[in-house]
């Protein structure tokens, strides 16, 4: 009996030490939870208080021992600075803290995304399917996706969880979600799950979107009469009964193919002119006809562009017009810059003739002229009100835009066009939660040095290092000497 309490006095302290060095590997490469790192690390502090207190006498007496007093104080501060880096590192690992100085914040997650993880009512997880492997062989992209889910997690410890599964050690749980390529990254939530389309902020995104959505809006295209051809008037009147009734539609013309909506936006105080909009000053790589904008109004769907730009290939200039109607409300979204004109000479903007602006047939605004607009009638906020008008509560949202390509595959990556695109769909569903801006606004800087200044900055770098090298060999050859 003795002889198991000898045994456990001694070695109680080194079990201490052991089970608080794995709670610090557990944490910091993230194996299990949190709470286990926090047990392990709990444990191992109150087995190293055990065995100090159990092993005092023998503590004291090699402490006070003439060979142990001289290099206590050494050792004394070498183990503090020890404990002090391990703390450090442990606690910077736990708690993530970055701040990122590059212009429009280029290595941080956007402002929409944030807005979508903070929203969440429920947590998601975020599984990520990597093959492990060296350094050598990983590629940049499941380097590039491994940073990208850490990067959510640090977003909120309670709405997200981040796990990595390698697929070949458990290929069961890869065969569950459908794994079949590398990398993978699944979001999960409940029973639900989801794949994003690929291993990027954009794809990421819009998959939590996806399996937090608790049900699916319908949207409908309209087709199936070429370009020149006009809406049959029976058409007309289904889709004005459908807006009539809260229905909200996104209308986008082409004003070299003629607008067959006028019928249809007439009612509700929009119009698309029967112009090319030109600007020789700010046309794309000197296309006049394809203007780029930076000017907006203040409204939901732009609030968040500030100065970034648009591109829009032949757009026409809208406009709004007051309607019957008290409870329908205007706004436009963007304008050109104020040199651009409305060129009514359509038959030779197809013949590919220089622009000029005629006086007497073309348009143009000082404020500059509007490539979009909305139109919206306000929800009834009294039932019994609605109720005796004949309207419904839901309320009727109209976007136009003077151009459709904008949106096409072309252009949609072009500057801030897929946010536009994807802004006014949002604010047609009533998602004003998926409003904002899905890309930085950062540009890149770089610094050129000449041979002469970079040897100055070598210089001034070094020199820190030199002088606390220096000083540290100063105080070795003093405490030689003594």
């Amino acid at each position: 009996m003795k002889d198991a309490v000898a045994l456990a006095r001694r070695f109680v302290g080194s079990a201490g030490l052991l089970l608080a060095i794995l709670g610090c590997a557990a944490g910091t490469a993230q194996v299990g939870s949190a709470l286990l790192s926090r047990i392990l690390l709990l444990s191992g502090a109150l087995l190293c208080a055990a065995g100090v207190v159990a092993n005092r006498r023998e503590i004291v007496k090699t402490l006070l021992g003439g060979s142990v007093r001289a290099g206590t104080g050494t050792a004394f501060y070498a183990a503090v600075v020890l404990g002090v880096v391990v703390l450090s590192n442990f606690l910077a690992d736990q708690h993530h803290w970055r701040r990122d100085l590059t212009m429009g914040r280029k290595f941080s997650l956007s402002e929409f995304t944030r807005g979508v993880v903070d929203n969440l009512d429920s947590p998601v997880r975020i599984i990520g399917f990597f093959k492990e492997g060296d350094e050598e062989t990983r590629t940049p992209q499941t380097q590039g996706a491994k940073e990208l889910i850490r990067e959510f997690g640090f977003l909120s410890s309670s709405k997200i969880k981040v796990d990595v599964v390698d697929p070949l050690r458990e290929p069961g749980v890869a065969l569950r979600y459908s794994v079949r390529q590398d990398p993978t990254i699944i979001v999960e939530r409940g029973e639900r799950f989801t794949q994003a389309a690929a291993p990027d902020e954009e794809s990421l995104t819009s998959a939590i979107i996806t399996i937090s959505s608790q049900r699916r809006k319908k949207v409908l295209f309209l087709s199936g009469h070429g370009e020149r051809l006009a809406l049959l008037p029976e058409e007309e009147a289904a889709i004005l009964r459908f807006l009539d009734r809260g229905g909200r539609m996104l209308a986008m013309t082409e004003p070299l193919s003629g607008s067959q909506l006028d019928a249809v936006l007439k009612p509700w105080g929009l119009r698309a002119l029967p112009q090319v909009i030109a600007d020789q000053r700010a046309g794309l790589r000197g296309s006049a006809y394809t203007p780029v904008i930076n000017s907006y109004e203040d409204h939901a769907i732009v609030r968040s562009f500030g100065s970034n730009q648009t591109l829009f290939p032949t757009v026409g200039p809208v406009e709004w017009f007051e309607t019957k109607d008290p409870l329908v409300f205007h706004s436009y979204l963007a304008r050109t810059g104020p040199d651009a004109w409305g060129e009514s000479d359509l038959e030779g903007v197809r013949r590919g003739a220089p622009p000029a602006y005629q006086s007497s047939s073309d348009t143009m605004d000082p404020k500059g002229l509007p490539v979009a607009a909305v139109a919206f009638r306000r929800t009834w906020q009294d039932a019994a009100l609605a109720k005796k008008s004949g309207q419904s509560k839901q309320e009727t949202r109209i976007v136009l835009f003077g151009d459709g390509e904008f949106a096409s595959d072309q252009y949609y990556g072009n500057q801030w066009n897929g946010n536009l695109f994807l802004n006014a769909v949002s604010w047609l569903a009533q998602e004003e939660m998926l409003i904002g801006s899905r890309q930085s606004a950062g540009q890149e800087r770089r610094l050129i040095l000449s041979g002469r200044r970079y040897r100055k900055l070598q210089t001034v770098l070094a020199a820190p290092m030199i002088l606390v090298g220096l000083f540290g060999l100063m105080v070795w050859l003093r405490r030689r000497k003594l």
